[in-house]
């Protein structure tokens, strides 16, 4: 894993190859990252409003984030989201259950 994207739409490197692509992509971009971010909170609203969810329902949506929709495209950022909904679920372990 070279890149780490947070839920604030930022990207951070996690290695020398990370770093390399962050800058040569301009991944932090401020459009890009304005973005990403705003993406990143509509897929984690349904998860707020909950008091919790099961491990199973935890595993559904990280599995359905790389969902391809009928043409076969991905959801927009969903490598960011994923990782921001694993992020978030290590933050609220009290969450899932």
């Amino acid at each position: 894993m070279h890149l780490q994207f947070r839920r604030n739409g930022m990207v951070r490197h996690l290695s020398e190859l990370g770093k390399r692509t962050i800058d040569v992509l301009n991944l932090n971009h401020d459009m890009l990252v304005e973005d990403r971010k705003m993406v990143i909170a509509r897929s984690l609203q349904p998860l707020k409003s909950r008091p919790y969810i099961s491990r199973s329902q935890a595993q559904r949506l990280l599995e359905a984030i790389f969902m391809p929709d009928q043409q076969g495209c991905l959801p927009e950022y969903c490598g960011a989201v994923h990782n921001a909904l694993l992020q978030y679920l290590k933050e609220n372990p009290s969450r899932s259950k």
